[in-house]
Formats: C-alpha cells, structure tokens, sequence
C-alpha cells in the first residue's frame, strides 16, 4: 500500500494581513486599557494623598490661634497658601526611605513658600498646594460684627480684628492641587492653572 504524499499547506497572504489586523486592533485596544488603568491608580493616589494633607491642615490650624487663622481668610479676596511636600526622614541614609511629611507652616520653614532648591533635593513626589479662603456661603445671614449686631453677612471681608467678629467658627474652604517639582507655582496661581490642578475640595471650621 502507498502511502500518499501530504502537501503541507502554507498561510496565505491574505490571510498573514487579516492576522496582522486582528493582532494591531488588540494591541490597541490593550495599551488603551492600560493607559486607562494608570491614569485612574494615579487618581486614587492623588485623592488619597489629598485627604492625608487635609489631616495635616487639621492638626496645623488647630495648633494656630484663633486670631492668627482669622488674620489668613479674613478678606475672601485674599488666600492663604500653605505647600505640603515629602521629604526622606534621612536623607544621608542610602539605606532608610522613610518619607516624613512636611509643609511651609513647620518651624523652620518659609512660611506661604515652596521647597527650595536644598529641599527639592531631598523631596519626593509632586508638590502640593493648599489655598485657603473664607467660605462665605457658611457665613451667609450670620451676625458677624459685633458693632452691627443686627446686620447680617451678606459677603465680603470680616472685621479687620477678630475681637470684633461675632461668630464663634470660621468657615474655611480647602482646595488641594498638586505642582510637579519642574512647575511649582508661587502663590495662588490663576483659575485656569487650579483647574487643571485641583484634585480634593473640602470644608473645615476653625472654632475660637
């Protein structure tokens, strides 16, 4: 009995081009997967890191006097910033990557200002930048001032001592953006920067 000689079939060109095609579509569809995927861990991280830093503003204005945080949002036209930033605990250390958190308003530091350029040496991460501002819509029908006790708020600057302000809370809104090391803006910045850069917004009171 012969045996019959099988013929062994080879792709054809067509359809080398179709596999081709399947396998770009795929690929494409997979790195914007992942793409997707990155930018919403990055999210995560940056909300998470936005609520840290509104604990540390917690502990930092409750250390400050009354007086002193009136002084900051008194005036709505007028915001305080303080910056907030990762620094090694030691940075000579090769050995210990333990990360401290710091801001502007520490002992030590340049109050309302970034890290300089010692500090970026030893800071990891992006920068973050908390403005502060007086919520007026907190403070909307309060007595406000004590020499007008019939007057209600209606919006603008508080009385210019804090002696003189008929509230016992301060409604403080918190906005959090972040600043790469390369791009840290000095100060408020413009609405349009913060927009692009606003990651958590929160309320917080300061009680006398």
């Amino acid at each position: 009995m012969k045996l019959k000689n099988l013929k062994k079939r080879a792709f054809t060109l067509v359809e080398v081009m179709i596999a081709i095609g399947v396998l770009s579509v795929s690929l494409t569809a997979l790195i914007g997967l992942l793409s997707a995927i990155s930018t919403k861990v990055a999210e995560v991280r940056a909300a998470s890191k936005a609520i840290s830093i509104v604990a540390d503003l917690e502990v930092i204005l409750k250390s400050k006097a009354f007086d002193q945080v009136y002084t900051w949002v008194r005036n709505p036209r007028q915001d305080y910033v303080i910056y907030f930033w990762d620094e090694y605990a030691n940075d000579d250390e090769v050995d210990d990557p333990s990360l401290v958190c710091v801001s502007s308003e520490d002992k030590g530091r340049r109050v309302g200002e970034p890290p300089n350029s010692e500090e970026l040496k030893r800071t990891e991460g992006n920068i973050y930048r908390v403005i502060l501002k007086l919520n007026e819509d907190a403070l909307v029908g309060c007595h406000t001032e004590l020499a007008s006790p019939d007057a209600e708020y209606n919006g603008g600057p508080l009385p210019s001592s804090a002696d003189m302000y008929g509230e016992a809370f301060l409604p403080i809104t918190v906005d959090v953006l972040v600043d790469p090391v390369n791009d840290i803006i000095i100060g408020s910045g413009d609405e349009e920067q913060n927009n692009q850069r606003r990651i958590h917004s929160d309320l917080t009171i300061k009680m006398r």
